[in-house]
């Protein structure tokens, strides 16, 4: 038989533990950063893109930034922040939920092109491929890598412009056509500069904004029987 008192003991505890803050599972999803402040409107991503490329950047880090689509139907891009030495956490411009892989469009906004940039690396590059001609250590660097590639595969439906700045002035804009996204990244590159392109322009499609001193003066559409200047191709 309960007695007062055991009843008395039962509502306390029943009352303690409606108090007591239920735990919260951890988000998947991370919340919407705020902005860096935006470009002046441009009639083309592109335009937006070569807009972040004429910032001034440190050459020991990656910087990041955004080409939005507005709803009038012109681009903005984001003034571009620092990252790390050899990366840049997209995570940092959008929220991006890890359990369902979706990246979310800033509120007002249709999130259209990323760009980041790559840091002075040319000597550790020429160490990791002793082969490659000095042009060929620039082109490299001037190439999304192959996790930039991975990036531009899964993100396809988001990122319709990918964009590279490299530190030898070179600025050039990619994208992968749907049908090949599904595939690995990696696949087909080759083991040179002029194997990547090939393989680049075979799924997608690579054009330069700014040769830079990479390009040797060209700017435009890159092609499938494009050759480094100078050389006999590879």
């Amino acid at each position: 038989m309960t007695n007062h008192t055991d009843r008395d003991n039962a509502r306390k505890l029943l009352e303690e533990l409606a108090n007591i803050p239920l735990e919260q599972p951890p988000s998947t999803a991370s919340a919407a950063p705020v902005l860096p402040p935006l470009s002046q409107p441009f009639s083309s991503a592109d335009d937006a893109a070569l807009w972040v490329h004429q910032h001034e950047r440190e050459g020991d880090r990656e910087y990041g930034a955004l080409v939005l689509l507005c709803p009038d139907g012109k681009y903005v891009a984001t003034t571009p922040i620092e990252g790390e030495a050899t990366s840049f956490d997209l995570e940092r411009l959008l929220a991006y939920n890890r359990e369902t892989r979706t990246i979310s469009h800033p509120q007002g906004y249709r999130c259209v092109g990323r760009y980041h940039s790559h840091p002075e690396y040319a000597e550790q590059t020429a160490r990791a491929h002793p082969r490659y001609s000095a042009e060929q250590v620039k082109l490299h660097l001037a190439l999304p890598s192959t996790g930039d590639l991975d990036i531009a595969f899964k993100h396809v439906d988001v990122f319709k412009n990918n964009y590279i700045s490299s530190d030898d002035g070179s600025l050039v804009g990619y994208s992968i056509k749907p049908q090949y996204a599904s595939g690995y990244a990696g696949f087909g590159l080759g083991s040179t500069p002029e194997s990547k392109i090939r393989r680049i322009v075979t799924i997608g499609q690579l054009r330069v904004l700014d040769s830079g001193t990479v390009w040797g003066g060209f700017t435009g559409l890159i092609t499938a029987d494009w050759v480094l200047p100078g050389s006999a191709g590879q």
